[in-house]
């Protein structure tokens, strides 16, 4: 994620959203983030490269407490844009 590397990550096909926890986010310089009505916090237009293939995306932080490594959960919207990215190339 923007030139940082993720250490672990999920696909989760039950849910369309996608984690990712603040302190990774705190770690990758990400300051800017804005509160919903459901007290979530979320960052936007996020650019994630895998293999090559940049995809713009929002992102849901969670307060994860989870010191031995960083976590990032991918959910089903991403994983079809990066399929569909991956097809038309």
């Amino acid at each position: 994620v923007d030139g940082q590397e993720a250490w672990d990550a999920e696909l989760n096909l039950a849910d369309s959203t996608k984690y990712v926890t603040e302190k990774v986010l705190e770690n990758m310089g990400f300051v800017h983030v804005s509160l919903s009505d459901y007290g979530r916090k979320m960052v936007n237009d996020v650019i994630v490269e895998i293999h090559g293939v940049k995809i713009k995306d929002d992102f849901v932080i969670l307060d994860y407490v989870n010191e031995e490594e960083p976590s990032i959960l991918f959910g089903r919207d991403f994983w079809q844009q990066l399929k569909a990215k991956l097809i038309s190339d």
